[in-house]
């Protein structure tokens, strides 16, 4: 599984070298390192799950935007256009928060308290590419 994780890794660094060759705004490059990882983790959920980027609402409280949620399929999205979705908390899974840049311990202090309001799974994934 390592070696496969690596082949992964390596994959996603070369199309993140690549954009990054054309491209010099930030939001952007986020973005399409938040896609291009979605795409990496699709091929490995279960049918049964979703990935998308938005919020998680409850009849208490709304999420701030989550870079990657995991959520269950069976459920109706109550809003969706493109990749961005609202979801009802009761079909959150997970979610991932990225950073293209984690430079600080501010930067995971922040990450982490974004999803922190959700308590559940979650996963900060840090990289610095070029």
């Amino acid at each position: 599984m390592e070696r496969i994780a690596g082949h992964y890794a390596g994959e996603l660094d070369a199309q993140f070298r690549t954009l990054n060759h054309f491209a010099n705004h930030a939001g952007e490059i986020g973005r399409a390192h938040e896609t291009f990882l979605r795409g990496v983790l699709s091929r490995f959920l279960p049918d049964d799950l979703r990935l998308g980027t938005g919020f998680v609402v409850s009849p208490t409280w709304t999420s701030r935007q989550q870079d990657i949620l995991i959520y269950k399929r069976d459920f109706t999205r109550l809003f969706e256009v493109g990749d961005c979705v609202v979801i009802d908390h009761e079909a959150f899974v997970g979610t991932v928060e990225v950073k293209t840049d984690l430079g600080s311990s501010d930067s995971l202090a922040e990450a982490v308290e974004l999803i922190s309001d959700l308590n559940t799974t979650t996963l900060v994934c840090a990289g610095k590419w070029p």
